[in-house]
């Protein structure tokens, strides 16, 4: 239940190259994937609030593959879970949910457990003023029954150092230990030499792990060649999430949640070829999220910005006028 990102690829380099407009690389594309399945998923919740006022009103179309709301609620069923995993953090006095699990965007219903058969309590969200009023009267007072909540977000994002322990100027490869949560597409920069490489294209898998560097120059063109033992920052720069905190009273003993996670990052992974070329490589490649039936919203989203990349207004147009038409069909 998702969409190739191969042949997403090869459907927007066919229309771009049909009369040689331009080109868009590996790099280039992954950037504008990433940023149109955001902006897709972030337009469901105002596109479902839209529709639900059919449903408020009596004017929905109920036959079992028709409705709107229900088609706009589908598309995020990729996203939904309900999850067990929040740890309870007694230094903050909240709920946590870690961040190397999943990055969430939602939080819905929260179920609390209190070991005395009084099991799946929903809480009541309120805002943190809220939560002081309402936990400061008696009359008002939080229970087993009647839990409260409220949240606060952290921000997190990833980055690793690892010292490096060879290098490859022909090659454009750096070796060293390679995290588990290194990915293609993450940034590479030298924090002893302080210079940017890239990102990662491609991470080899057999013998000695390394890197292969995506640049524009080899590395023989920088000032100072990288050095054995310079820290190699990891970073990726479209993995800042908000990590969520849940203030809860009376304390449960475990909770339930129901929430929306973000979108994995999408890679079209690759490897270069002696000719210079990209080889596809679906080993190292990670899928849009967004379900089948977007797969043409995807496409046309992408081109419009690859045609401000390649300053063709042309494509932006075309691009534009077809996307506007399958709105205007959904939303009316």
């Amino acid at each position: 239940m998702a969409i190739n990102v191969n042949s997403v690829y090869q459907t927007v380099l066919l229309i771009l190259n049909k009369e040689q407009r331009g080109y868009i690389t590996p790099q280039e594309f992954n950037n504008i994937a990433n940023q149109v399945q955001l902006e897709i998923f972030n337009a469901y919740f105002p596109d479902g609030d839209q529709a639900n006022r059919k449903n408020q009103t009596n004017q929905q179309n109920n036959t079992e593959f028709y409705n709107n709301f229900d088609i706009q609620d589908s598309r995020l069923d990729p996203f939904k879970l309900t999850t067990t995993e929040f740890v309870y953090d007694s230094a903050e006095q909240a709920w946590y949910y870690p961040s190397n699990i999943l990055s969430l965007s939602k939080i819905g219903a929260v179920y609390c457990n209190y070991n005395n058969n009084q099991l799946n309590k929903e809480a009541d969200r309120l805002s943190f003023k809220e939560f002081r009023t309402t936990s400061a009267s008696k009359l008002t007072a939080p229970t087993n029954n009647y839990p409260i909540f409220y949240v606060t977000y952290t921000e997190e994002s990833f980055e690793a150092i690892y010292p490096l322990d060879a290098f490859d100027t022909v090659a454009n490869t750096l070796s060293f230990a390679v995290g588990s949560d290194i990915q293609p597409g993450d940034g590479v920069y030298n924090k002893t030499q302080g210079y940017d490489y890239g990102t990662i294209v491609n991470i080899a898998g057999a013998g000695p792990p390394f890197l292969e560097v995506g640049v524009s120059e080899t590395l023989t063109d920088f000032a100072t060649n990288p050095q054995v033992g310079d820290e190699i920052l990891i970073s990726r720069p479209d993995a800042i999430s908000l990590n969520p905190h849940l203030h809860i009273a009376p304390q449960p003993a475990s909770l339930v949640v129901s929430a929306v996670q973000m979108p994995n990052t999408v890679v079209w992974g690759y490897s270069v070829q002696g000719n210079g070329s990209y080889l596809y490589d679906p080993s190292v490649s990670v899928d849009f999220d967004l379900v089948p039936d977007e797969r043409s919203r995807v496409i046309l989203e992408i081109l419009k910005y690859c045609g401000v990349l390649i300053r063709d207004p042309q494509i932006v147009q075309q691009a534009a006028q077809s996307e506007a038409v399958i709105e205007a069909n959904e939303k009316r």
